[in-house]
């Protein structure tokens, strides 16, 4: 818990507003996560950033492993929300990906596959990732990426993937505290590298369409 407020002051810090926990849901390693256990941490961790005087709008989530049961495990997420965050690893070939997520597609499931850019086949050839944009898949990157969070090739590859204009958003991907240096980093870089309207699209504006979502759905739910 002490770790999880060090990382909601330093990205406060940083101005964010709104975060997402969305740790992983394996299913062999893990055995899944419980969505409850979840949604409870997330409960715990706001009343101790308000307690502390953390000005933070936090919500729950997960972050699915894309494998043969992608599309069982989701549909059986909780108040079938309409955004899943996909992860497709780092070394997986994209050739059956079209095959695993078109299902949740054709459902209407609007797919958030979580950092490209450190794919190594996905970065071979952004053709890839250009034909699975074209099938509705949304690209959500890593800010740290661009800090060198994950190496020069990893920045390299944000660069590629943000100047063919595949992101849709960005995010921290944050796990430790001191992780924020390359968050704070990054920032800094997308703001040269990229216009005020692309900016703000990416860090504010589409994510904050989840966030209307989820905000919508809670309402829905507390009735």
């Amino acid at each position: 818990m002490d770790e999880a407020l060090d990382i909601l002051r330093v990205l406060s810090g940083l101005g964010f507003t709104h975060l997402f926990a969305t740790p992983h849901h394996r299913w062999l390693s893990w055995n899944g996560l419980d969505a409850e256990l979840v949604i409870n941490g997330v409960r715990d961790l706001t009343e101790r950033a308000r307690g502390g005087g953390i000005d933070l709008r936090l919500f729950p989530g997960m972050e699915y492993d894309l494998d043969g049961d992608i599309v069982e495990r989701v549909q059986g997420r909780p108040h079938e929300s309409g955004f899943v965050l996909v992860d497709p690893g780092f070394y997986r070939s994209p050739f059956d990906i079209p095959d695993l997520i078109g299902p949740l597609l054709t459902a209407g499931v609007k797919v958030v596959m979580v950092h490209p850019e450190r794919n190594d086949y996905l970065c071979r050839d952004l053709n890839g990732l250009r034909s699975l944009r074209s099938a509705g898949v949304l690209f959500l990157g890593n800010i740290g990426s661009f800090g060198e969070m994950y190496g020069r090739k990893i920045r390299a590859n944000s660069r590629r993937v943000l100047d063919d204009g595949l992101y849709w958003a960005l995010a921290t991907d944050i796990h430790h505290a001191h992780q924020a240096v390359y968050i704070e980093k990054g920032l800094d870089d997308i703001g040269r590298w990229v216009g005020g309207a692309d900016k703000a699209r990416l860090l504010k504006g589409n994510p904050m369409l989840v966030v209307k979502q989820m905000e919508e759905r809670i309402e829905k739910l507390t009735d």
